[in-house]
């Protein structure tokens, strides 16, 4: 009688655990239209599709961004640089002119000075015994209504330069531009003159000063002279 009642309990355990086995194994099947299934592989390429849509967006607008800064970065680097550029050169355009304007003025300064030098040494060379040379020399390119003043001038100075003989000789010592007021400039020119006459025949050492103006604008003639210690009269 045990013995009947071990193998009931035991086919018993054995038919619960079978029943276990199989609800183990058995997979739980879910039922799946195949219309479904493709709008769930449709859903998950889209899905895929706009991931890859919006990083490649997010790159582009990152990378236009990056380059829109350095555009504006180029642009500002540019204006600077043709400021500066331009800023170099006006002021070196504004140099050369005024070296230019410079060097203009002193050339016609020299070119005064050299007209007024000529001038003044012809004026201070008196001979008595030749005062023709020394009276084209007193009006030598001066303008008519100066040449006519210092013709008068040096008729006066015959009435003395013949009674005592005199003789003189000129050799320049300097001159200098004191103004140029648009192209009219002065000049102050100072010769050394050694003079003989009957009262010195051994000669007497002088410093005679001439003031000569020259007008560039009309050819470098003389309008004006004033002789300062000079053999003209003051």
């Amino acid at each position: 009688m045990k013995t009947s009642a071990t193998d009931d309990s035991t086919e018993t355990m054995a038919d619960e655990t079978d029943d276990a086995e199989q609800d183990i194994e058995t997979p739980t099947k879910v039922d799946t239209s195949p219309g479904e299934a493709a709008q769930e592989r449709r859903r998950i390429r889209e899905e895929r599709a706009a991931k890859q849509s919006s990083t490649i967006t997010l790159s582009v607008s990152r990378t236009t961004a990056v380059l829109g800064a350095l555009t504006v970065l180029f642009a500002i680097a540019a204006i600077v640089f043709a400021g500066l550029w331009l800023s170099d050169r006006s002021e070196a355009n504004d140099a050369k002119a005024q070296l230019s304007a410079q060097q203009a003025t002193a050339d016609q300064n020299q070119r005064a000075q050299d007209v007024a030098t000529k001038y003044a040494v012809g004026a201070a060379t008196v001979d008595y015994q030749n005062l023709g040379v020394w009276e084209k020399a007193v009006v030598a390119g001066t303008t008519p209504a100066l040449s006519n003043t210092l013709q008068q001038a040096a008729s006066q100075m015959e009435q003395i330069y013949s009674p005592v003989q005199w003789r003189s000789t000129a050799t320049p010592i300097t001159a200098v531009a004191t103004s140029n007021k648009n192209g009219v400039i002065a000049v102050n020119v100072f010769v050394s003159v050694i003079t003989k006459t009957t009262q010195t025949p051994e000669g007497m050492p002088s410093t005679a000063t001439y003031s000569v103006t020259v007008d560039s604008r009309q050819n470098w003639v003389i309008t004006d002279v004033r002789g300062i210690d000079a053999t003209l009269p003051k």
